[in-house]
Order: C-alpha cells, then structure tokens, then sequence
C-alpha cells in the first residue's frame, strides 16, 4: 500500500513537472513571437538596433529557431552591417550545414567588399550544396534553379542561361524553370551586388 501512494505521488509530482514545462515552452514561445513581432516593427521604422535587440531575445528563448538566426542575418543585411553579416553566417552553417543560401550570401557579401577569390570559394560551396539537395530530392527545381543562377557568378551570363537551357530542354513546359530563365536573362550582376 505504501508503495503505490507513494508511485501515485511520483506520477503526479511528474505530470505537474510536465506541465510546468509545457507551460515554460508555451510562454517561451509567446514572448519569442512577441519580440519577433518587435523586431519586425522596429525594422519597418528603420530601427534596426532596436530590431537586432528584440530578435536577439527571441534568439535567447528559442536558440535552436533557425528563422530567428535568418531574420537576424535579414536585419545586419539591411542594416548595412556587412562584417557582422558575414561573422553572423558562420553560426548560419553551425545550425545548419550545407545551407546554399548562406553560402551564396558569403559569396555575395564578399564579392561586395573585393574580396573575389574568397567569394568564388563560397559561390562553388553553395553550388555543390545545391547538388547534395538535388540528390536528396528536396527542392529539386528550385535547387537546379539555384545552380543556374550562381553559374551567372562563378562562369558568367552565357553559363548561367545555357544551363538553364538544358533544364528547359529536360524538362519542358515547367513554368518555375521558363520564369527563372527569364529572371536570369535579365539580371543585373554588378546591380545586385551594388544593391546589398
């Protein structure tokens, strides 16, 4: 008889437990959307020290929410924080590795601040995890796409459009593919670059 008061005093100090932490993550998760929400607000007013602090809290509740980090990358780009972007996208590739879009802003950001070797190097780590992506089957155009787009950084204009040829070719009438080839033939590099 002890012995299952006491098992009966164990399951509920363990469900008051579980509770108590579900109520934890709950508010966790509110007061992160709140500050998200900050964040953003401040960053429509042009306050982005304001806006880097609030989603920086959000960060500190929910440190594994990759959004968090991408918002943040988002407001230091906008922010014209350059360096700090480009510290700021090392934790990008530690919560998530193979991450071409970090890759290809690496690139980007470096190409913007002359340092072109160092940007081809992240243009071509970007590309090959596009590829991992495309063998993976996630995102497969959009993935194909991407490749086509940074081939317009690492080989050129003409590159860039003969690879998305050859995916129109294969894969006909796909309208993603016929709109990103006209983006591409229409995109201004040196503009783009400029426009960070």
């Amino acid at each position: 008889m002890h012995a299952s008061i006491q098992y009966s005093v164990s399951m509920m100090v363990m469900l008051i437990f579980l509770a108590a932490c579900q109520q934890n993550n709950h508010n966790s998760v509110n007061k992160s959307t709140e500050f998200t929400d900050c964040a953003m607000q401040e960053a429509a007013n042009q306050q982005f020290e304001k806006a880097l602090t609030c989603i920086d809290k959000a960060i500190a509740l929910q440190p594994k929410n990759y959004d968090f980090y991408a918002t943040k990358f988002n407001l230091l780009l906008l922010s014209e924080q350059y360096d700090s972007c480009l510290v700021f996208l090392k934790k990008l590739h530690q919560l998530k590795p193979n991450n071409s879009e970090a890759y290809s802003f690496e690139g980007y950001l470096n190409e913007k601040a002359g340092n072109t070797a160092t940007a081809q190097q992240y243009y071509q780590k970007a590309i090959q995890a596009c590829k991992l992506r495309v063998q993976q089957k996630q995102d497969v155009f959009k993935n194909k796409v991407n490749i086509a787009f940074l081939k317009f950084f690492t080989e050129g204009r003409v590159a860039s459009l003969n690879y998305m040829d050859s995916l129109s070719m294969r894969h006909p009438g796909n309208g993603f593919i016929l709109d990103k080839k006209e983006f591409i033939n229409n995109f201004n590099k040196q503009k783009f670059i400029e426009g960070l």
